[in-house]
């Protein structure tokens, strides 16, 4: 429909042109959109969170626009909208303002309006800082009381499985605040079960689901937000360079996520549940200055006292009877393996946030990272007692192996470049534990921790002249050989045979054949690309069959 607009000059107030174009609006319809709107709008849908959160309170309360008001605002944005561009779109508005923008929105006229007629509406308001959040139940208020349609956040309906739907968010493009893209960026980036699970952890409900957590972004929550850009949104390539844009974001989210979890604890549900904001704000930033106020505030939600572990006459009783489980015995079970699976999430954040601040740390750091350590492994081996009884019963995969968060090494797992408080930690862990007279326990630990744990153990048992228990990780080493990485490797120098005549050794035990240093990174068929150690320099030669082989100089 045609309606006059700044552009014809044969009316020459602009005030008056701008009146008599709400008027003649308001004519050719012949009730007001706000009239119809009011008059004619759904049931909403049911609320999505247990109660109002304090800033939507604080909005809600507003007084309204009147109709004559509302219909001059929204004849403005159809004149902004990107589509037809008859006013600048960053020119100053002559009607509306941050105060009637803010009691726009709260308005049910407001919801009723066309995605194209809000869209510059939003905009302006991320522009004015607007669309701000103390808790992510805020946003997601905000966002149902915008969008009511699409019912943003909505439980879990159990006909749907684990699909989740998309929150729909707006793109922030750089016109916006930085705290109100900070709001999308954060809406986009935390995983769905976030938004639409409340009768549960939303982390605890996505591993009984098999479901994935980094979704929609697959690979972390801070590279998401720190390679987020104006242009395209949310990071979503883990190759892309990180923005001074995301670091920017980054850091709201990060004042707001610790503010909050020092405020509530883990009393909150949903998306202001503590675990998953926990998990947000170390991929945000290990290093946070609120970590240890933070972990102190919450430590209490997961003392070991308060799982519901079975007791080893359980145990026992349910492997003796030799047939499934009844249904009051997998209830027992699917809750105990819950319990160490949130154990083992929190204490993999306690690892991440100690190894990177531990030294900093206002006091006994080295020894909280200590203890965290032997509390990890412990909650192994209660997963391990739970398995061999899962085994032929119900499916139960190994804490970690499915569900990346639940494995507390996630950090560290492959990577041969520890922090230094970290690598003290585990040296002292393996002086305590290496003494052990039989192969059991280790072989059940070492199985299930990083490399570079292994390997401290392994190196420790070899000082004390000790059996390795096969706990030598052989693969990673040649691996990490092959690319030069010989820092976490040095020590193992000293028992090759190759480093007799360079060494002054009187350790007892010697790795005779080190063969596998040299043909177990990737393609035994030539030398590593590096050789730090000169160990691989042979040529190949053919055999009798025809295939090939290395000729390798042990240097003895």
């Amino acid at each position: 429909m045609w309606f006059p607009t700044r552009r014809h000059a044969d009316l020459p107030w602009p005030r008056l042109r701008w009146w008599l174009a709400g008027l003649v609006l308001l004519l050719a319809d012949g009730m007001s959109a706000w009239a119809q709107a009011s008059s004619a709008l759904p049931e909403p849908p049911p609320p999505a969170i247990a109660q109002t959160p304090v800033g939507m309170a604080v909005m809600t309360s507003l007084q309204p626009l009147s109709a004559l008001e509302f219909d001059a605002a929204v004849i403005e944005s159809k004149r902004r909208h990107r589509g037809r561009r008859e006013d600048p779109v960053d020119g100053p508005w002559e009607f509306l303002d941050p105060d009637r923008l803010r009691r726009m929105l709260q308005m049910p006229a407001f919801a009723a309006l066309t995605a194209q007629t809000k869209e510059p509406l939003i905009d302006q308001a991320g522009a004015w800082n607007l669309l701000t959040f103390e808790r992510p139940s805020e946003a997601l208020a905000l966002w149902a009381m915008l969008f009511p349609e699409r019912q943003p956040g909505q439980p879990i309906d159990p006909q749907w499985g684990t699909h989740l739907p998309s929150l729909q968010v707006y793109r922030a493009d750089a016109s916006w605040a930085t705290e109100a893209a900070a709001t999308m960026i954060m809406m986009d980036c935390l995983s769905r079960p976030v938004w639409h699970i409340y009768a549960q952890d939303p982390m605890l409900w996505a591993m009984r689901s098999n479901m994935g957590w980094e979704m929609p972004n697959s690979f972390d929550f801070g590279i998401c937000v720190r390679k987020s850009t104006p242009a395209h949104g949310p990071g979503r390539w883990s190759h892309s360079p990180d923005t001074d844009y995301g670091h920017q974001i980054a850091a709201v989210l990060e004042q707001k996520f610790s503010r909050l979890l020092l405020r509530q604890g883990c009393d909150g549900k949903g998306p202001d549940s503590c675990l998953h904001l926990m998990y947000a704000l170390a991929s945000l930033n290990p290093r946070h200055p609120q970590w240890p106020a933070i972990l102190d505030k919450t430590a209490l939600a997961f003392t070991p006292e308060q799982m519901p572990l079975p007791t080893a006459q359980w145990l026992q009783r349910v492997r003796d009877k030799g047939h499934p489980l009844d249904d009051a015995d997998r209830h027992t079970l699917l809750a105990a393996h819950t319990a160490i699976a949130r154990q083992m999430i929190y204490l993999g954040i306690r690892l991440q946030v100690l190894s990177h601040s531990a030294t900093s740390w206002p006091q006994h750091g080295m020894r909280e990272l200590r203890t965290t350590i032997d509390h990890i492994l412990t909650q192994a081996l209660a997963q391990q007692a739970l398995g061999a009884v899962y085994i032929g019963q119900m499916p139960l995969d190994v804490v970690g192996t499915s569900f990346p968060p639940s494995d507390p090494w996630r950090s560290f797992r492959a990577s041969p470049e520890w922090p230094s408080a970290l690598q003290a930690a585990v040296r002292d862990w393996a002086r305590d534990h290496a003494s052990a007279a039989d192969c059991v326990l280790p072989e059940r630990l070492l199985q299930w921790v990083p490399p570079m744990m292994a390997l401290a153990w392994s190196l420790e048992r070899m000082q004390q002249g000790r059996d390795t228990c096969k706990a030598l990780p052989q693969q990673w080493i040649a691996q990490q050989y092959a690319q030069g990485h010989t820092a976490a490797l040095a020590q193992l120098r000293t028992y090759l045979p190759l480093a007799a005549s360079q060494h002054s050794t009187k350790h007892l035990v010697r790795i005779k054949n080190h063969s596998w240093l040299c043909t177990g990174w990737t393609d035994i068929t030539r030398p590593p690309p590096q050789d730090p150690w000169k160990l691989c320099k042979a040529p190949l030669r053919k055999t009798q069959s025809g295939s090939t082989a290395r000729q390798l100089h042990t240097g003895q």
